[in-house]
């Protein structure tokens, strides 16, 4: 399959099923399809990553892998609070990567469009690189103290 067609049955499935949801403020494609052509082979073991944007402060349990129309689709809810600035998604690695260039499935509110411009005109901007690094490795360290204190006796 391709990756267009993939992402095309991805963007049916929240044209039908998520789109009309209370408290829907958008979606875009996230993870490693992001910047792969349309005509590109998309790996039978790969899934098209989708995240819907809400406006509760705590979203819905990932939704998680299904198959749509033969398309492994990933679904994750996000709460709107977390895209409020191009400040604060340049400066997380997990989210910028997505607004690097134009992801965006929906985008009722005209917001996600505003902040992708702002987020690929700065994305590469070493300021907000080494704040992406400081981010990631952040969270890793934060990972690692947590398996510490889960498993104290592990000899890390």
């Amino acid at each position: 399959m391709k990756v267009g067609a993939a992402r095309k049955a991805a963007i049916e499935w929240v044209d039908q099923y998520s789109s009309q949801d209370k408290g829907f403020h958008g979606a875009y494609f996230s993870g490693s399809t992001v910047g792969q052509p349309e005509d590109e082979e998309l790996s039978a073991s790969s899934d098209i990553d989708v995240v819907i944007v809400t406006e509760a402060d705590a979203p819905p349990i990932k939704l998680g892998k299904f198959d749509y129309k033969g398309t492994l689709v990933e679904v994750t809810y996000l709460s709107w609070k977390q895209l409020e600035s191009p400040e604060e998604v340049l400066t997380s690695y997990h989210l910028a990567g997505s607004f690097r260039m134009d992801s965006i499935i929906s985008d009722p509110t005209g917001h996600l469009r505003k902040l992708q411009i702002q987020v690929s005109q700065h994305f590469a901007e070493w300021a907000w690189v080494h704040r992406r690094c400081g981010n990631a490795r952040e969270r890793i360290e934060i990972g690692l103290r947590k398996s510490f204190i889960t498993y104290p006796d592990s000899g890390i």
